[in-house]
């Protein structure tokens, strides 16, 4: 059985791709989506943005300008973070689509599982991770994949991740953690590793050891305990043998 799993974000998606035979690992891969950069020399303007003085007190706006600007209006100036904002995001999308695609095409998995996305770096941003989750589900269910999503607390807390970073910083020096981008995720993608390097797994981002994470919890939490009492296909508790529980 082959299963993909995604840790989604804008800057870098996080995918591992696992086969196990039952309840036995065979191999655990994983690789990085990274869109390329998308510049605002598509629309018109200059690569970066500029200060420009606007109004009659000459207040600077920092703003996508094009040559032989030397000032703009407050409005031109929000309209033009919204054009750009827009055709960024649907650069994005339009690759990660592609490269979303192409990993399903040529893993073939029988399931795919993703990190849910929670509200983080303001509305927009959230916004466009909910659009990415619908290009995942859309892709997948295009070959008839089904898609189970978890919430980031749900998958990490088999890990207790508070006692693991207090781990992870005792054996590192002051200056290499405040070098790291996120202490949590370089501890639980070392775990991941320490886990499935033996099969494979050898993470180039923390993303890619988010999305093994999101695998580890399936397989131990949901998959393995399939069979006991209570459990459906997606590990939960089933809903009519509570509702019997209730009125019985």
């Amino acid at each position: 059985m082959k299963i993909i799993s995604f840790d989604l974000s804008s800057a870098c998606i996080g995918v591992t791709v696992s086969e196990i035979d039952g309840e036995t690992i065979i191999r655990v891969l994983s690789a990085p989506i990274m869109p390329p950069n998308y510049s605002p020399t598509e629309l018109g303007y200059m690569h970066s943005q500029k200060y420009l003085p606007a109004g009659r007190d000459g207040t600077l706006l920092n703003t996508y300008w094009m040559e032989g600007e030397t000032s703009i209006s407050k409005s031109e100036k929000e309209r033009r973070d919204v054009e750009v904002r827009t055709a960024r995001n649907n650069f994005i999308k339009d690759d990660i689509s592609r490269q979303i695609s192409s990993f399903i095409q040529n893993v073939v998995p029988e399931l795919v599982i993703a990190e849910k996305n929670k509200i983080f770096h303001g509305i927009l941003t959230s916004v466009l991770l909910g659009e990415i989750m619908g290009i995942l589900e859309g892709v997948a269910g295009t070959y008839g994949i089904p898609v189970l999503k978890y919430d980031v607390q749900v998958a990490r807390a088999p890990h207790n991740t508070s006692r693991l970073v207090m781990e992870y910083a005792s054996r590192h020096t002051e200056s290499e953690l405040r070098a790291l981008p996120d202490v949590a995720k370089a501890a639980l993608r070392e775990k991941m590793v320490a886990k499935y390097g033996a099969y494979g797994f050898a993470p180039q981002t923390d993303d890619e050891g988010d999305s093994c994470v999101v695998f580890d919890y399936w397989f131990e939490q949901i998959y393995k305990k399939r069979n006991e009492p209570g459990r459906v296909n997606n590990g939960s508790t089933s809903r009519r043998r509570e509702s019997r529980q209730r009125r019985g």
